[in-house]
């Protein structure tokens, strides 16, 4: 059996959070519609570079696509939305806040899949001393 690198199994998560982002992405910019930021913001609807796409709503062009963006980085999103919380809304480049999270989660979510990806790699290794340890004796 050979040996992988921790860098094998980590450049595979990112590659796979990459691809996500990037069909997320594309899915949105194709089914969203341009807007003009008004104030008050538009319930519900998640408006990024002036295009706005209303994830949540039933009647959402794909509904999986929240779910494709959501479940995949659970933790992501659970340690940006106390921050975002504190936050009000706000219009910057034509995104509003839940575009800003939506950006935010990610770019941060690489940065979870790298730790997931190392933090897997090192148990798997310091599994394998275990055994090669125990079968040596």
């Amino acid at each position: 059996m050979t040996k992988k690198s921790p860098k094998t199994l980590t450049s595979v998560l990112l590659f796979a959070n990459s691809l996500l982002w990037t069909v997320f992405w594309s899915i949105f910019f194709i089914t969203s519609h341009k807007a003009v930021p008004h104030w008050p913001p538009t319930d519900g609807a998640v408006m990024v570079a002036g295009r706005v796409c209303d994830l949540l709503s039933p009647m959402a062009p794909n509904p999986w696509l929240a779910y494709l963006a959501f479940w995949p980085n659970a933790p992501t999103w659970v340690v940006v939305r106390p921050i975002f919380k504190m936050i009000l809304d706000f219009y910057h480049l034509g995104t509003n806040l839940s575009g800003t999270r939506l950006v935010v989660v990610c770019l941060a979510s690489f940065l979870q899949w790298y730790v997931i990806g190392r933090l897997t790699a090192w148990f798997l290794s310091r599994r394998q001393r275990r055994v090669a340890a125990g079968s040596g004796t």
